[in-house]
């Protein structure tokens, strides 16, 4: 396990580690900002040109877009033009690169296979929920490229076509400034305070002057630096977003925060054994933290340069076990060790499909208007429509010819005043008619049951719904040109969609026609075994005709086909049981159900979850007084 020379073990081992961990490379998330990449990654393919202003709005056509990561757009848009299916496996790719660069780093730490292989494990574990699809992963990949390689003698000369790519793809070229610079600073002072004079690396600090000099190889010059500072401002109403919170604090293994918090602690125990031979890490993975701290989506960094820490502080506990037990440092152990870390390979990957549809697995595919935007391009489209925003970047990609009010490009496109007006609008706050007519809104895309949509189609001047399935409502404002003329009929566009299908179920179940909900609702899920709503309104029906033991099995089967998806379904699940009355039930999916990522919040579960133990209760006080709410 110690030998640094390659052979068949060493390799077999790295294999057996790479492959274990990219078993978390597939999280269940929207990953909404992935398709105004490829919109424009597009534009770029059709113009031949960077675009440096915005096209894909209304409320700021024209204005300057930085779009600092228009390579990964124009590289994924081929990818995508070829086969959408293309960008999953490119992207896993990726991934898998990190992934053996990160085991690389982790190992030459440590001198030991079984526990660089561990921290690669933890790594993607607890990076998990933030691998979807986007340019980050590229800053992921790039920086376990510097940490694995920056004890070539050569390396400095790899800086520069490095960072020249590196700052086109994604802003987090400067944290890798940040590493490279660390490491060639800190070696000078080391060197000095041995030899008791300066010592100037040429070789080294050219490298880094070469690659500083490179990021300038971008459409935008030194002004791509803007959006990476901009970040740093915490009062900008765009870090309320979740992705940029502080991680919560919990002890919790399966949740994010619980694996950061038991990865820092590792990384501290890491820090002893390292203290004297590699300060630059331990800078590096001060910095990183600090990073994460402030903003939880830097996890995976802190992760990945955190990896060599990892590694040292189980190699330094498997060596002192072998040194009480010698005999799990023989050949016949070390095999043993394989053969389990094998098992858990086989384990990981059998809550992992890929088929069918990997793409639409990779970014909740389900959760996207399809019908809606179809139908709303068939109408017409609109000319100022007001979207949800993690619906926008769809919209720019799907429906390009109808301008969005916002979407995900955020600080490299809109200011802070945009998105402020933007939550005023979804939240249904006062004033919001004439916020609305303040941006002369002329369609509203959303979800239904929302209090936006409660609040348009309430008044004495109601918005008009046109279109509604299972996913989107489209409204128009009283009075509106197109809603007098002939509008195309949802079945003559939409077609059989599973959407509205879904929605031809619901109607059919309010009418108690419970054989046509069923039956419907059965044909979407032949078709589209990955529409995890359908589940939740076939748990629904078998709980209002009172058979509430055949909601488990709904949800199982929703669970088999899509294992990533089984917080979303024991939501569903709970709704079941409450509409079923069985309240203990509920109350065992709802705790199920509790998110353990970033991009949730436990808030509205958790009030869910009083009150069904207020409910609870009062059931065992013996029904004493007025039923709780």
């Amino acid at each position: 396990m110690s030998e640094l020379r390659p052979n068949a073990a060493s390799i077999l081992g790295s294999a057996v580690s790479v492959a274990g961990a990219a078993a978390w490379t597939q999280p269940a998330v929207g990953g909404s900002d992935l398709w105004w990449h490829l919109a424009a990654g597009r534009e770029i393919a059709r113009t031949g040109a960077v675009p440096s202003v915005d096209t894909f709005s209304h409320t700021f056509a024209g204005a300057p877009w930085v779009n600092h990561e228009w390579l990964w757009d124009r590289v994924f848009w081929g990818a995508y033009a070829f086969d959408p299916e293309a960008v999953a496996w490119l992207n896993f790719a990726v991934l898998l690169a990190m992934l053996a660069l990160v085991q690389l780093a982790a190992f030459r730490a440590s001198r030991s296979l079984l526990s660089a292989g561990a921290a690669t494990w933890l790594v993607a574990a607890a990076s998990h929920w933030f691998l979807d699809i986007r340019p980050h992963v590229v800053t992921l990949l790039f920086t376990a490229l510097l940490l694995a390689t920056r004890r070539w003698r050569f390396a400095p000369w790899l800086w520069p076509p490095l960072f020249a790519v590196w700052a086109n793809v994604h802003a987090g070229f400067v944290f890798g400034l940040g590493v490279i610079g660390l490491q060639v600073g800190i070696d000078t002072l080391e060197r000095h305070a041995r030899s008791g004079r300066i010592e100037w690396r040429t070789g080294a600090w050219l490298g880094v002057l070469l690659a500083c000099v490179a990021t300038l190889a971008n459409p935008w010059s030194f002004h791509i630096v803007e959006y990476p500072l901009a970040l740093l401002d915490g009062g900008s109403p765009y870090r309320a977003i979740n992705e940029w919170l502080p991680p919560e604090l919990s002890l919790a293994w399966r949740d994010y925060a619980g694996r950061f918090f038991w990865g820092s602690a590792l990384a501290v125990l890491g820090v002893p054994l390292l203290w004297r031979r590699d300060r630059t890490l331990l800078t590096v993975t001060l910095v990183a933290f600090a990073m994460a701290l402030t903003s939880r989506r830097f996890i995976p960094l802190f992760s990945v340069v955190a990896a060599p820490l990892w590694a040292c502080a189980l190699g330094f506990a498997q060596s002192r076990a072998i040194e009480r037990i010698p005999a799990l440092g023989t050949g016949r152990a070390r095999a043993l060790a394989l053969a389990v870390s094998v098992l858990g390979v086989v384990w990981l990957w059998s809550g992992v499909r890929l088929e069918p549809s990997w793409l639409y697995r990779w970014t909740a595919g389900s959760f996207y208007p399809e019908a809606a935007v179809s139908y709303l391009r068939a109408m017409g489209g609109a000319r100022r429509l007001f979207n949800l925003y993690s619906w926008g970047g769809y919209l720019t990609l799907h429906a390009p010819e109808v301008p969005v009010f916002i979407d995900g490009r955020a600080l490299t496109v809109y200011d802070d005043a945009l998105y402020e007006d933007y939550l005023r609008i979804q939240d249904a706050r006062p004033g919001l008619a004439e916020r609305l007519a303040a941006h002369g809104v002329d369609a509203v895309l959303f979800p239904p049951d929302t209090p936006l949509v409660e609040r348009l189609q309430q008044g004495p001047r109601p918005w008009v719904a046109v279109y509604q399935d299972r996913a989107a409502i489209l409204l128009l404002p009283p009075g509106a040109p197109r809603s007098k003329r002939g509008l195309p009929k949802p079945r003559d566009v939409v077609g059989g969609h599973p959407d509205l299908r879904i929605q031809a179920a619901r109607r059919a179940a309010e009418r108690s026609d419970f054989d046509a909900a069923r039956s419907a609702l059965e044909s979407v899920l032949e078709e589209y075994p990955l529409m995890i709503p359908a589940y939740g309104e076939l748990a629904l029906l078998d709980a209002r005709r009172a058979r509430p033991g055949e909601i488990a099995a709904v949800i199982e089967r929703g669970r088999r086909a899509a294992p990533r998806y089984e917080a979303m379904l024991r939501e569903l699940e709970a709704r079941a049981y409450l509409e079923a009355g069985e309240l203990e039930p509920a109350r065992d999916a709802l705790r199920a159900a509790r998110p353990s990522g970033p991009f949730q919040t436990a808030n509205r579960l958790e009030g869910d979850l009083e009150r069904i133990e207020r409910r609870l209760e009062w059931r065992r006080s013996g029904f004493q007084g007025e039923a709780p709410r």
